[in-house]
């Protein structure tokens, strides 16, 4: 019966013994995030509705510089699509049409992280800030069509832009160690975008998850 009670016990030791946050160790892996984002406005002659789905994906590499807590690089691949959705009218006059657009971006960056507890053991907490440069490529197609006095009309338009945005984030959630050195974890946060020299910014909430993998001493 004694046995039986410390089994748990002795097969969680190992993993306990190596899932180390310490000095001079490194840490490699990546993480990802998706969001998703709805938006009706409505008024006596509109309705418009905007709906968006971005992911985000982030290797990186950091280096321990005191227990708990790791900096280094961090790299971004993103896309997004977004679906604008118009109609309305007044007077004898009617409009519809829709906005299709894709965004895909490459940037790079830093990020620091702090663990909150002890550097052993198999369940932690993370925080982590970020900021990454990125460069964005987005394409858009649109379509519209009009009914009124005049009889109806139709127009269709393509365009690509091409931009850089300072990306500023914060993540946080829990860290969970499955094996020698090898967390998993899952996270929430929150992120801002900014583009240089003018007045376009992006923010979105987050629900990511990920791999890192511990290496040293």
């Amino acid at each position: 019966m004694k046995l039986a009670a410390y089994l748990p016990l002795l097969l969680l030791n190992p993993l306990l013994s190596t899932a180390q946050l310490t000095k001079g160790q490194w840490m490699v892996g990546g993480s990802g995030d998706l969001s998703y984002t709805s938006n009706v406005h409505k008024t006596a002659n509109s309705n418009d509705n905007v709906q968006q789905t971005a992911y985000n994906i982030f290797p990186g590499a950091g280096y321990f510089f005191i227990d708990r807590f790791v900096a280094g690089l961090q790299g971004n691949f993103s896309s997004s699509k977004s679906t604008e959705k118009k109609n309305g009218g007044s007077n004898g006059f009617y409009y519809g049409g829709s906005d299709e657009t894709l965004a895909q971006g490459a940037g790079i960056g830093l990020f620091a992280r702090y663990y909150l507890y002890k550097p052993v053991s198999i369940f932690n907490v993370f925080a982590q800030a970020a900021y990454t440069y990125n460069s964005i490529k987005e394409t858009s197609h649109s379509v519209y069509g009009s009914s009124g006095p005049y009889g109806p009309g139709s127009s269709y338009y393509d365009t690509e832009t091409k931009y850089k945005i300072n990306y500023y984030s914060i993540t946080a959630g829990p860290a969970i160690f499955i094996g020698s050195k090898v967390s998993f974890e899952l996270s929430l946060g929150y992120a801002f975008g900014k583009v240089p020299n003018e007045d376009q910014s992006i923010d979105r909430l987050t629900v990511g998850t990920g791999f890192q993998v511990f290496l040293g001493k």
